[in-house]
């Protein structure tokens, strides 16, 4: 969202809006030709270092927020980070032009799918009926804050 800054995104928008970035660079990245190995290597950098952050932020403001209110939800979402992490590190070991590489892709692109289908559909929804506007702005406020603290 062009002009939205830290203090007027709310959490919901800003997850959002990270899931759209992220589904637009996995796609980029799932249509480099693995004969160009810079591109690749590049968009993965790049896919790479949002994932992590954005899981990040997610893991530090929302997801605590909701556990006391659905805990198996957010246990399930966090477990889903894990696999997700562990993707990565195989990613990092093999070579980005490889079978197993593209093969780890495609896996890492169906749980994503699925893990924002569950994330926009249920937990959105509840957040949203547990949290006023301003809460949302705030938990919004720090995930950003979060994840720009990140150093990796």
């Amino acid at each position: 969202m062009a002009g939205d800054t830290i203090e007027d995104m709310n959490v919901l928008d800003e997850i959002s809006k990270d899931h759209d970035r992220l589904l637009k660079e996995m796609e980029d990245l799932k249509y480099a030709n693995a004969r160009t190995l810079g591109t690749r290597e590049r968009l993965y950098d790049a896919l790479r270092l949002h994932m992590l952050r954005h899981m990040y932020g997610e893991e530090r403001v929302f997801y605590p927020a909701l556990e006391d209110t659905i805990r198996d939800k957010i246990l399930e979402a966090i477990e889903e980070h894990n696999v997700m992490k562990f993707l990565l590190q195989q990613m990092d070991d093999h070579p980005k032009d490889d079978d197993r590489w593209t093969a780890k892709l495609k896996v890492m692109e169906e749980n994503m799918r699925h893990h924002i289908r569950e994330e926009e559909g249920g937990i959105f929804k509840v957040a949203s009926m547990n949290f006023s506007k301003e809460q949302l702005d705030d938990m919004g406020r720090r995930s950003e804050e979060a994840k720009e603290s990140l150093r990796l």
